[in-house]
């Protein structure tokens, strides 16, 4: 059988849902700064999203807009290294911190929002794991507490049954679905 070729670094996606507004948003160094943008999905008029309310802040990754448009979920690098889940209304306003990683060591990253909205799940170099945690900040819970190769990308299935997400270790892709996803419904 041939063997696989490798799954090349990814670049940061820009999320294409944007509840409706046709709105396109993405991170981008165009005006020498890393930060967020959005555009419309023809690709005009393209503009800064918000800006982060930090100046101490490094990095800005993965946002993705709730089902209905209202909020963006996005992982944001802290000062110390460390990066958190964040919640912001889509105006940019209201800022809410939903993990609360820090020294630097422990990441989450890539959030995607449940069909329903209720949840994100995220990535963590937390025991190499996978979490939900609930869009108000409560019920942080591990789904997959492996320490065996990075888990990224996770995304809910339509019916919020499953969750599809890339193992780095061996550039294979797995779906979770034990029933812990309906436990936590």
């Amino acid at each position: 059988t041939p063997e696989p070729s490798p799954t090349p670094e990814p670049s940061p996606t820009p999320d294409f849902s944007g509840g409706g507004s046709g709105k396109i948003i993405f991170v981008s160094n165009r005006d020498g700064e890393e930060a967020f943008y959005i555009m419309n999905y023809d690709g005009s008029e393209p503009e800064p999203w918000t800006e982060v309310p930090s100046p101490d802040v490094s990095g800005r990754f993965a946002p993705s807009y709730s089902p209905d448009g209202s909020q963006v979920a996005l992982s944001r690098e802290e000062a110390d290294g460390s990066r958190n889940i964040y919640v912001i209304d889509v105006d940019g306003t209201d800022w809410q911190q939903l993990t609360s990683y820090s020294g630097g060591t422990l990441n989450a990253s890539f959030p995607d929002w449940s069909p329903d909205g209720s949840q994100i799940a995220y990535s963590s170099n937390d025991n190499e794991g996978l979490y939900i945690v609930n869009s108000d900040a409560s019920g942080n819970i591990p789904l997959l507490d492996n320490p065996i190769g990075f888990k990224g990308y996770p995304s809910w299935s339509p019916d919020r049954s499953q969750i599809v997400l890339n193992r780095a270790y061996d550039n294979a892709t797995e779906t979770f679905s034990d029933g812990a996803i309906d436990s936590i419904k």
